[in-house]
């Protein structure tokens, strides 16, 4: 088998199994808002194994929020602030087999006279993971089902107020991106 065959293979899957498509546990999507209950339609099934689905409003500056399986629906984090998370009815109200949904009025992610963009991740084997844990104020090894070494990580408290402290390989283990600030990486060996 040449390399270009083999290369091939790989990004299928066939080296190590059946593949997965890029369609299958990723799709960004723009939408209008509509006041009402509306699906997002995707083919991303986020209702099997959970995962992760990203708004911004596209027309105003809002904040952009993040509403994942670990936190469930009523429970959204919003990406440029520090607070502890927003509890709330009216924002992604399920996660389903080809997409998600949303519930009524929301500026945040179903306003009427807005446009918004959604990114849609599933938790997949090597792609992506949401992981909850409880801190422990010590050194701690977190489990994770990517069965692959992470090349990026986002850390986000959801009990109380905090910064969202994103780790990525390229910047290396004592150095963090703070996803709320537009501030250079900080460095930080925990």
């Amino acid at each position: 088998m040449d390399l270009i065959t083999k290369m091939a293979a790989a990004v299928g899957g066939a080296a190590t199994g059946p593949g997965v498509y890029a369609d299958e546990v990723f799709s960004a999507d723009i939408y209008s808002g509509n006041e009402s209950s509306q699906s997002i339609t995707n083919g991303v099934n986020l209702s099997e194994n959970g995962g992760a689905v990203i708004i911004k409003n596209l027309t105003s500056s809002l904040s952009g929020v993040i509403a994942d399986s670990g936190n469930g629906t009523g429970k959204v984090l919003q990406t440029d602030n520090t607070s502890s998370g927003l509890t709330t009815s009216s924002g992604v109200s399920s996660f389903n087999n080809n997409g998600f949904s949303l519930n009524t009025t929301s500026s945040l992610v179903n306003n009427d006279s807005s446009t918004y963009i959604s990114y849609s991740l599933k938790k997949q084997e090597k792609f992506f993971d949401v992981v909850t844990y409880s801190g422990t104020g010590s050194t701690q090894n977190i489990s994770h089902n990517l069965n692959a070494v992470p090349k990026m990580i986002w850390f986000r408290r959801t009990d109380t107020g905090g910064e969202w402290a994103v780790y990525h390989d390229q910047i290396g283990n004592s150095n963090y991106l703070r996803l709320s600030e537009t501030s250079t990486s900080a460095s930080n060996t925990t």
